[in-house]
């Protein structure tokens, strides 16, 4: 049985300011997050080459198997790393 894709919403260059987002299902490219709230609530949602500025994560994680947290490591742990400010 051949394994389902997801389409996701593509966000392209986008800047967001002062907004509450929902990164499930959602594919950000490019984009600058500034004082926003990023609510994650499991399933695919990508960062790619984006830049974050003072926001505020809300995950809400169940991690079912090995594939689940794979694809949370890779697509949301480090955008989450990223957009930690740097230790002194």
């Amino acid at each position: 049985m051949a394994e389902a894709k997801t389409a996701l919403l593509l966000h392209k260059d986008v800047v967001f300011q002062d907004q509450v987002l929902y990164t499930t299902g959602h594919a950000y490219h490019g984009c600058t997050f500034r004082r926003c709230t990023l609510f994650y609530r499991g399933g695919p949602g990508v960062f790619d080459t984006c830049t974050f500025q003072g926001v505020i994560w809300h995950l809400d994680v169940l991690i079912h198997d090995s594939n689940q947290w794979d694809e949370f490591m890779a697509n949301v742990a480090s955008a989450v790393t990223k957009s930690l400010p740097k230790a002194e």
